[in-house]
């Protein structure tokens, strides 16, 4: 079974997750909007789901860490900071 660093299933990590740290034009509250992912869990991967962009898979590579499946990205879920209850996010595509 694929766990967190908690030692919980990956299904804790399901969810929307969207940018948070943008300037306040009009273009950018629009880019926030649009930059929404969903994130579900199916047969012990990660699948990513973003407007404009195909559905993507993740394996798990390490600690809540995962490598995209068939590709080169990798995601990483971190702890909750500063009091938010969300884990933080960082993919790169390679």
């Amino acid at each position: 079974m694929a766990v967190t660093a908690s030692g919980e299933s990956i299904d804790q990590l399901a969810g929307s997750y969207g940018v948070n740290r943008v300037s306040t034009t009009t273009l950018s509250k629009l880019f926030k909007l649009l930059s929404v992912m969903t994130v579900t869990t199916d047969g012990g991967t990660l699948v990513t789901q973003a407007p404009g962009v195909d559905d993507q898979r993740w394996a798990q590579a390490g600690v809540n860490e995962f490598e995209e499946v068939g590709g080169e990205g990798r995601m990483v879920f971190g702890p909750p900071s500063r009091g938010h209850n969300g884990s933080a996010l960082g993919i790169s595509t390679g």
